[in-house]
């Protein structure tokens, strides 16, 4: 019960200080900096005991730049990897033809009318499903 105030008072004290630290850290996203807040605190919530925290602040604002940077990480390989893929002398020289162009075009066009309706975060799960 007591970790459970701890969390709860720290959201209330924490949230807006924490997310404008994580904005401009990060800037406005990627990552958003409220869902890096939100997983920060979702990690506090489901931890088993918080008596060996001393500065729960401090461990809280710890815990949100660690994945502040995981994610950074994450993204600027995902983009290396789709810039690698991208550059693949294979891929571009495949098939230059009217037909083709006009099929890959159909498809990419499908494609995105097909993200546009995910919400971010449905985007970035699918995007890491689909490089990983």
């Amino acid at each position: 019960m007591r970790q459970k105030r701890v969390v709860e008072t720290l959201y209330h004290q924490c949230w807006n200080e924490l997310c404008g630290r994580l904005r401009r850290l990060y800037g406005d996203g990627p990552p958003d900096p409220q869902d890096i807040a939100q997983d920060a605190f979702t990690k506090l919530s489901q931890m088993d005991n918080l008596s060996h925290v001393h500065n729960p602040k401090a461990f809280l604002y710890k815990v949100a730049f660690n994945i502040g940077h995981k994610s950074i990480g994450h993204i600027v390989k995902t983009r290396e990897f789709l810039a690698e893929q991208l550059e693949d002398d294979e891929i571009l020289s495949n098939e230059v033809c009217p037909e083709h162009q006009l099929s890959q075009t159909q498809q990419l066009d499908a494609l995105q009318r097909a993200m546009a309706g995910l919400t971010d975060k449905q985007q970035e799960i699918l995007l890491r499903c689909r490089i990983k």
